[in-house]
């Protein structure tokens, strides 16, 4: 029984280890969940928003933003990031925007190129969106900013 035991304690503290290892690895990667603050560039007129974003490790990412931004709604955005550089990634995702009676307003694209801070914590983005109507055609574009910290688990009290 107390093999059983010391076998057990065993596992669990390889386990965490290799937790911990896994969690500083991601530190220094764009992997995991995020909540950013973005904008428009200097001399654009897109209103200050927050949004989440996950970066899954084969290369998806998912993001959502509040709804005022994508009125009138929207769906989650939907896309793909990879690794450029040490601390730099390109994005790209969509979400599609439709009116109340569910008809077609067009697709977002966004892309934006994302800079890692050395402590893996951060990230400052800069790229370009664009809405194109069902034909393809741009309705609107512009350029944005943003700004991310990495969401981490805190201890409940």
């Amino acid at each position: 029984m107390n093999t059983k035991r010391i076998l057990v304690a065993i596992l669990v503290a390889l386990s965490m280890t290799a937790a911990a290892n896994g969690q500083a690895k991601r530190a220094k990667d764009l992997t995991g969940a995020w909540q950013y603050s973005a904008g428009g560039a200097p001399g654009t007129d897109l209103p200050p928003f927050i949004g989440l974003m996950v970066f899954a490790r084969d290369g998806v990412m998912i993001e959502s933003t509040q709804g005022e931004v994508n009125p009138p709604a929207a769906t989650p955005g939907y896309g793909a990031w990879k690794k450029t550089g040490p601390r730099t990634y390109a994005t790209t995702f969509l979400h599609i925007w439709y009116r109340p009676d569910n008809t077609l307003i067009g697709i977002l694209k966004v892309r934006q190129a994302i800079t890692l801070d050395e402590s893996g914590d951060q990230f400052d983005g800069a790229g370009s969106f664009a809405v194109t109507d069902p034909d393809g055609n741009v309705i609107f574009s512009g350029q944005a900013m943003s700004h991310g910290q990495r969401i981490v688990v805190e201890q409940d009290q």
